[in-house]
This record gives structure tokens, sequence and C-alpha cells, in this order.
């Protein structure tokens, strides 16, 4: 069974005066604000609004998706409804085979896709990256 590919963000520490190579977290500006909220509840959460106005603010999103093939179009929606665009977006519970042939256009603008993709009906992974953020897979 092959291994899930790392994502390492190059984007280098010394490019933010606010943070070290010592205990990176300590030095964050705000709290992490880790949750389940409703589009309503994302744009009136004052936590959110203030780290999303910060410039150096990172910002991920992550969805249980249940099938991307037949849940992209409800994705879509949501990533509109939420005004936003994240530098990465996590999904998880793609059901990407890697015996089927995907059906539909998954793509989305300014993003870059890729995935890992099940070895069964069930499962896969996949991210959503801004075109912006530069990566490697490892």
């Amino acid at each position: 069974m092959r291994s899930l590919p790392l994502l390492s963000i190059t984007s280098p520490v010394s490019n933010s005066p606010h943070l070290t190579n010592v205990d990176i977290d300590k030095h964050l500006p705000f709290n992490n604000n880790f949750g389940y909220h409703t589009t309503h509840e994302f744009h009136s959460n004052n936590g959110i609004i203030q780290c999303l106005s910060h410039d150096k603010a990172f910002s991920a999103l992550h969805c249980n998706i249940r099938s991307l093939a037949a849940n992209h179009d409800n994705f879509l929606h949501l990533i509109s409804e939420l005004s936003y665009k994240f530098p990465l977006i996590g999904l998880s519970e793609t059901k990407l085979s890697i015996d089927k042939e995907l059906i539909s256009n998954i793509n989305i603008p300014g993003y870059n896709f890729i995935s890992e993709p099940s070895h069964s009906n069930a499962g896969g992974v996949a991210f959503y990256i801004n075109d912006n953020l530069k990566y490697i897979i490892k």
C-alpha cells in the first residue's frame, strides 16, 4: 500500500517578522479559531473577522465532502457564500477511487487540485491549493 503524500508549504518563516523558527506556535498573532460554523456564524464571528482581516493570517478550510462528484456543486455554493478565498482547502471522504475515472470537472478557478484517491469505494482525500501558494508534494 502506498503511503499518503505530505504537503509542505515553502513560504519561509523568515518572511513573517513576528515568527521565529523557535516555538512558532507561541508567536502566532491570533488564537486559533477551530470549529464548526454556519455561513452566518462565519461572517458574524468577531474572532474570524479579525483573523481574516489580518494581512499575514493563514486560513484553511476542511470539509468532509462525502463524495466530491456528488457534492461538488454544493461545495462551490458553500465557498461562494463564505466570500473568502482560503489559501488551502482540505477535503476528506472524496470517494475518488483509483480504479474509476473522474466523470465531472472538479476544478475551481484560482486553485490547484491534488488528491490521493482511495483503493475502495470510500475514503480519499484532496486539497485545493491557492495558485499563489508555493508548495511541494512529498
